[in-house]
């Protein structure tokens, strides 16, 4: 028997690989085309099994070097999938939860790999699509309250829409709303300023912006952001009113009648700004300015609780002021105590009806009741005095 030499063997080693290896890349690329033609056999029976072949083809085409390569490859996992998510058919639907984000990155990868640029003219408008997908997704799980699951696709949405490198402002508005119900402010602000970088047309934006910032504890930021909203939409009137409290928080009363007077402007039917100037100008001391706010602000809305019992609370405290002059004079002055004395009783009949509405808007507010309890005595109304009384006690 002849043995073959070293030589031989090695000859028919390489021989038998030479014609291994090609067969095992038709083998794969098999694979791909059965995928391809599963997917078209859901197409024509709309039967879920065959779209569930085609997931199983396509996978097995990706376990393998060669073919998991191919944009070919790519570009069909990113259609099975496609057509899994969009399917109306709950078993077809079910066959992957996953199966935007598998479609989106199997888009991606097929592009990745495609040199000659033959799949991108199709797959571009499908990624549109996907952003637009996970856009109505966010917003659903939005609507259930699921925020965490809401702001996901609405930062998908932000990321798909940046490969066409444009901003979807929807998102992003979006995307900062869910943000701001999961307490994270931080990232709601940074989705405010995208908005804003973006020139995004509500002036909203700005104060949002500004709450954020105030929540996490930074003044500065929040109002540089009321600042730079004024800038943009100078008349709008609830940035006024932003800009009115941070200058009310700091005691900047000057800046604060400022802003009001502006706000008014803009809105001179609105009773609780005038409520609002009146306040401030009772607690700079210019009482019948204030007094005039107050009476232009119930003018406005007779009902409004703060307006009725602040100025009942000052035509009382010009009353008390009254007595205290009286009590001044000695008996040598009897005629100006007189006149001191019936200027205090007018100052308290007045303040009256004010302090009675408050108290029939609001019945269990205390302070109210406890200033209709001293009004009451000074004027010697005993039955409204025993009311009162009674009720604070219960």
């Amino acid at each position: 028997m002849r043995l073959d030499s070293g030589f031989g063997m090695a000859l028919r080693w390489m021989t038998f690989t030479l014609l291994f290896l090609p067969g095992l890349v038709f083998a794969q690329k098999g694979k791909v085309l059965s995928a391809y033609s599963y997917e078209q056999a859901f197409y024509e029976s709309h039967d879920c099994r065959e779209l569930a072949k085609a997931i199983e083809a396509i996978e097995m085409a990706l376990t393998h070097e060669q073919s998991s390569v191919w944009a070919k490859t790519w570009y069909y996992r990113g259609n099975i999938y496609f057509d899994v998510y969009i399917s109306q058919d709950d078993e077809c639907h079910g066959l992957s939860i996953e199966a935007l984000d598998i479609s989106y990155e199997s888009y991606l990868k097929s592009m990745e790999y495609d040199e000659k640029e033959r799949y991108v003219k199709e797959i571009e408008p499908k990624i549109s699509v996907i952003a637009n997908l996970y856009l109505q997704r966010g917003a659903k799980y939005f609507n259930v309250k699921n925020y965490e699951a809401a702001l996901a696709d609405f930062e998908k949405t932000i990321e798909v829409s940046r490969h066409f490198e444009k901003t979807d402002s929807i998102a992003l508005y979006n995307a900062a709303l869910s943000a701001e119900k999961l307490g994270n402010d931080s990232k709601s602000a940074l989705y405010y300023e995208g908005l804003i970088d973006i020139g995004y047309n509500d002036p909203r934006i700005y104060h949002f912006l500004s709450e954020a910032n105030l929540r996490m504890g930074d003044t500065t930021k929040s109002f540089q952001a009321i600042t730079a909203g004024r800038k943009v939409y100078p008349n709008n009137p609830d940035l006024i009113i932003d800009e009115l409290n941070y200058y009310l928080q700091k005691n900047e009363t000057e800046k604060a009648l400022k802003n009001l007077d502006d706000a008014i402007s803009e809105m001179p039917s609105n009773a609780q700004l005038h409520y609002a100037r009146g306040t401030l100008l009772d607690k700079m001391g210019d009482l019948e300015r204030a007094k005039t706010a107050y009476e232009i602000s119930l003018k406005l809305d007779p009902d409004h609780f703060g307006a009725n019992y602040n100025l009942g609370a000052l035509y009382f405290n010009k009353g008390v002021e009254q007595v205290g002059f009286a009590n001044d004079f000695d008996e040598s002055h009897n005629k100006e105590f007189k006149a001191a004395e019936q200027k205090a009783l007018e100052y308290f009949k007045e303040s009256l009806p004010y302090l009675e509405k408050a108290n029939e808007l609001d019945p269990h507010d205390r302070a109210t009741m406890i200033s209709l309890k001293n009004l009451y005595s000074r004027l010697g109304d005993n039955q409204g005095y025993k009311r009162i009384s009674e009720l604070l006690d219960n």
